[in-house]
């Protein structure tokens, strides 16, 4: 079966996003679906690739617009997956490390710089890679938005109680911190490969 070309691929992206798919991870996705509809359409159908493109989206055109949830979901799982295989990755599970000795060297309730770099840690994976990719538009990077304030209202109920003695507590703002690492590894990763994918388009 004849793949499609990058002038092709470019085709089919420009046309999503002139449709209204604005976000470059959804367009992305979308364009990996709509591309291996019409190779398969080209195929049994033994036709070009404007004909074939065209009769797909006339059928299809209404419906894929409105599934853009359904991409988007697409791009959570995958995230997700990601991030669960970070918690692992050796630059993740270094820092963690460094965190911890530091943590046992010290006394939980005078760590206040901890707290800080806790709460704002979100930052790092909403606020760069948005100022350094500010030009392009990424679904997963708005989402993590409404994580970041969830993570943000974890960490200062937990570290209230941290500093009440409970340094129980004071750890589950370390994990918390680990699946923040995680987090921003995972995004920086996103965005690379994305970038990627635009660039053979």
């Amino acid at each position: 079966m004849r793949k499609l070309g990058k002038r092709e691929l470019e085709f089919i992206d420009n046309y999503l996003k002139n449709s209204g798919v604005e976000y470059i991870d959804v367009r992305l996705e979308m364009l990996d679906h709509v591309a291996s509809a019409v190779e398969a359409k080209m195929q049994a159908e033994q036709t070009e690739f404007y004909e074939a493109f065209k009769a797909y989206m006339v059928v299809n055109k209404k419906e894929l617009l409105k599934s853009s949830t359904k991409y988007s979901w697409s791009v959570d799982k995958k995230l997700l997956v990601l991030v669960c295989k970070n918690l692992f990755s050796f630059p993740v599970v270094i820092s963690l490390f460094l965190l911890g000795v530091t943590t046992y060297l010290s006394e939980v309730n005078k760590i206040y710089w901890l707290y800080s770099v806790l709460v704002f840690s979100p930052i790092l994976y909403i606020g760069v890679p948005a100022i350094i990719y500010r030009k392009f538009k990424y679904s997963f990077l708005h989402r993590f938005a409404l994580y970041a304030v969830l993570i943000n209202s974890i960490t200062n109920n937990f570290f209230l109680r941290s500093l009440e003695g409970n340094s129980s507590n004071f750890y589950v703002l370390i994990f918390v911190f680990w699946l923040n690492l995680s987090i921003a590894f995972s995004a920086y990763h996103f965005i690379k490969m994305y970038k990627n994918k635009m660039s053979l388009t």
